[in-house]
């Protein structure tokens, strides 16, 4: 390095420029730092904004090393600040971090950061703005805490992208009471250009985070409602004894919010009450018989609760709502567990009137009943059935030729569509049926199974290949 700045202290004026230029034509980006401050400068407004703006552009999206190019030249930026800082010049360091935080919000939509390189430069700079707050005062100060709020506004906006986790600590630790309160009003006005659900919860829960103490009651209860931060708006409630208003809410919320919510009331020690309104709420979402998955997991809820009070009557109970909210192998296994065998029987009979015979082929492999579930495949004609193998698995002692019909099935689905890839798949599942067949003392079963295979599809050579690799 030594050597090439006395080679450029011997250039001429004119012959430093012409390398200049030709920087700045192999790379548009470097003719910004022209405009930056030299030995004890300001840095102008705009200048790093341009700089932003100019390392984003001419990104070729096909290459993953745009978006470290573009980091590697920002996160310069980023420690130029810190340089900045060190030497006292805390106005020029908080504008080039505002800057560089606002460019890249600008400019982040425009291409694929798919590392989070650029992502993480953010990060950078809100660390950098922490570390101006000690320092800075007025309007700087303001400035600093302006864009801190910014980014994380943007990062609820832009559906989040792992950036400004930090900001509401941050802004709790340097912030007083009064700038709390006008950061929050300026976090509010953002709320109505939420366009879902999940970002209006997360300025939600920037609005609480922000706020603090400096929130009172009433203004808290107001935000928690606008962004639908109900687990809030509930503790709330229930801590000013305003537990009529809090039920109101639960008894309006389905799904996971709902369970958020009682879990707060459960905190509260109104465990009852929650339990009491949502096996109400249940009963609405599942009235005349219709089964309503938004249900499911408060059901689920209610059985953990009722398990946890060692109520076996409501474990039963909620165990059988369960089951006929989402019919399946695991939701079964809780009826087996918690709900009598009349109660079993009583919604095996009910499917079996709906004809629903493939769940029923599920529910009694489960069961371990290998004549029931036969009989069931049976009624769907013997058909190849989707996922068949546990079947045939339970079917191999007792009825092996059905077993290896079913294992044929599959394979011969495998084999049509023709790639070395499903054949590879089907010559496992053939080893597989070869394993459990010996297993189960009807090697014989085994062996014609092979061999039906095999003449099946003896026009398949590379079907027959990935088959000898598979039974080696």
């Amino acid at each position: 390095m030594a050597a090439k700045k006395s080679r450029l202290g011997e250039l001429s004026r004119d012959e430093l420029e012409d390398i200049v230029e030709e920087m700045a034509l192999r790379r548009p980006e470097l003719a910004a730092l022209v405009e930056r401050p030299r030995r004890g400068g300001r840095v102008k407004p705009g200048v790093v904004l341009a700089e932003v703006d100019g390392a984003f552009e001419g990104i070729d999206h096909r290459s993953w090393r745009s978006s470290y190019t573009v980091a590697s030249d920002l996160s310069a930026i980023a420690e130029s600040a810190e340089a900045l800082l060190k030497k006292g010049d805390v106005a020029s360091a908080v504008r080039t971090l505002c800057e560089l935080s606002e460019g890249i919000r600008e400019n982040y939509g425009t291409f694929h950061d798919e590392e989070s390189e650029v992502a993480r430069v953010l990060d950078e700079a809100i660390e950098g703005l922490r570390k101006c707050l000690a320092m800075a005062k007025g309007a700087l100060r303001t400035a600093a805490l302006e864009a801190l709020v910014d980014t994380a506004i943007w990062e609820e906006l832009s559906g989040g992208y792992g950036v400004a986790n930090e900001v509401p600590k941050i802004i709790s630790q340097h912030a007083t009471r009064a700038e709390r309160a006008e950061l929050v009003a300026r976090v509010e006005a953002s709320v109505p250009r939420a366009t879902s659900d999940y970002s209006r919860r997360g300025l939600g829960a920037l609005l609480l985070g922000i706020g603090g103490e400096a929130l009172d009651d009433e203004r808290l209860l107001d935000l928690a409602r606008k962004t639908g931060r109900h687990a809030e708006l509930a503790d709330r409630l229930l801590g000013l004894g305003r537990d009529d208003e809090a039920v109101r809410l639960l008894d309006g919320l389905v799904g996971s919010e709902a369970v958020a919510v009682a879990n707060v009331f459960v905190r509260r020690r109104k465990r009852a009450a929650a339990e009491a309104t949502l096996a109400r709420r249940v009963r609405a979402l599942t009235g005349a018989g219709h089964a309503d998955r938004a249900a499911e997991p408060i059901v689920e809820w209610l059985l953990a609760r009722a398990l946890t009070r060692k109520d076996a009557a409501d474990a039963a109970k909620w165990a059988v709502d369960a089951f006929r909210i989402r019919p399946s192998t695991d939701t079964w296994n809780g009826v087996r567990a918690h709900a009598d065998g009349k109660a079993a029987q009583g919604l095996l009979r009910e499917h079996a009137r709906r004809s629903d015979y493939r769940l029923l082929v599920d529910l009694h492999v489960a069961d371990g009943n290998v004549d029931a579930a036969r009989a069931a495949w049976k009624k769907l004609g013997g058909a190849r059935i989707w996922d068949g193998g546990p079947l045939a698995t339970a079917l191999a002692k007792k009825y092996p030729a059905d077993a290896a019909s079913i294992w044929l099935a599959e394979v011969d689905d495998l084999v049509k569509r023709g790639n070395r890839s499903s054949y590879r798949t089907a010559g496992g599942v053939l080893r597989r049926a070869r394993d459990v067949l010996r297993k189960a003392r009807n090697g014989p079963f085994a062996t014609q199974l092979l061999a039906t295979a095999r003449e099946k599809h003896r026009d398949r050579p590379a079907f027959l290949d990935e088959l000898s690799q598979c039974l080696r």
